[in-house]
């Protein structure tokens, strides 16, 4: 690590959050001009697009060849619940009112990451891991509760029920791929994923009689949601590691939520309710508190 442009890894970490938040605004704008799998099919076609790229350029489809046979079985697979994780994620943003509560809610992905990483591979928490991980729940709980109280969800079984698949899609992805695919390059699974989502939709769009034709203020929105957001976000994320430590990149990341408060407000002239900056203050200071716990241990055992 370049520790002599901390600010740098700063700027670069505020630079994926503002990236990554720019997903909500865009993704919340398309889907109220259009349905979930229309979006899906013009917004996977972006992704596979951009995402074939990639994968052909840094000559992944030769190295993705030369993985052992479980190993392409097992990105599939990966591929297969990020299908599930990501139609139940922007399926609970066309749900909410405010995408600001999905976000948040989103940030308890570190914390089921953990806890299955506890359950799976007996790995044990420090006394700042599992303080973070109840902080952070009482924020989602703080979330979660008033954002049905206050009626930000129309269908709250629904609703609650979105969040929860993607969230346990998510990390268990993120233990798989942790545990399984050290070979492998992620852009592998991206790519599978992106061609899943993007045919998923289409046959979706064919199978409930639906139009390919969607309003051009929609369109603009995936246009500048999928090329703007994902792909700058995971590279600057990446990048800012480079120079500062992975808890701080992660802790500004996690933030994104305020980010996308800010921008909900610009965007859709909707207001922050005082539940979401309490309990997202409580869930960012979670994931942080619990981001410096995984330091300390990744730290004592270099020292061991």
């Amino acid at each position: 690590m370049e520790e002599k442009h901390p600010w740098r890894g700063i700027f670069l970490s505020i630079i994926s959050a503002l990236s990554l938040s720019l997903v909500y605004i865009f993704s919340k704008g398309a889907l109220n001009e259009m349905s979930l799998w229309q979006f899906g099919f013009y917004w996977f076609f972006i992704a596979l697009v951009e995402n074939a790229i990639l994968f052909f350029v840094y000559g992944l489809h030769r190295k993705f060849l030369q993985l052992k046979r479980r190993q392409r079985l097992l990105i599939m697979l990966i591929a297969v619940f990020e299908l599930i994780g990501t139609i139940s994620f922007f399926a609970a943003i066309q749900l909410y009112r405010n995408p600001t509560v999905v976000s948040f809610l989103a940030n308890t992905v570190p914390i089921t990451v953990g806890i299955l990483s506890y359950i799976f591979l007996r790995e044990r928490f420090n006394f700042f891991e599992a303080l973070g991980i109840v902080i952070t729940i009482i924020g989602a709980m703080i979330i979660g509760y008033q954002s049905t109280v206050l009626k930000e969800v129309e269908h709250i079984g629904l609703g609650l029920l979105l969040v929860v698949v993607f969230v346990v899609m998510f990390s268990v992805n993120s233990i798989l791929a942790r545990v399984s695919l050290r070979n492998s390059h992620p852009l592998m699974i991206t790519f599978f994923r992106s061609i899943l989502l993007f045919v998923f939709s289409f046959f979706m769009i064919i199978y409930k009689k639906e139009s390919f034709d969607v309003p051009w203020q929609g369109l603009k929105n995936i246009i500048l949601g999928a090329t703007f957001g994902p792909v700058l976000g995971v590279i600057t994320a990446f990048a800012a590691l480079k120079y500062v430590e992975a808890t701080i990149s992660s802790t500004i990341v996690n933030a994104k939520g305020f980010l996308i408060m800010l921008l909900v407000y610009l965007y859709f002239s909707i207001a922050p309710e005082t539940y979401q900056i309490y309990g997202g203050l409580l869930a960012v200071l979670g994931v942080g508190i619990m981001s410096y716990g995984k330091h300390l241990k990744i730290k004592k055992s270099l020292h061991e």
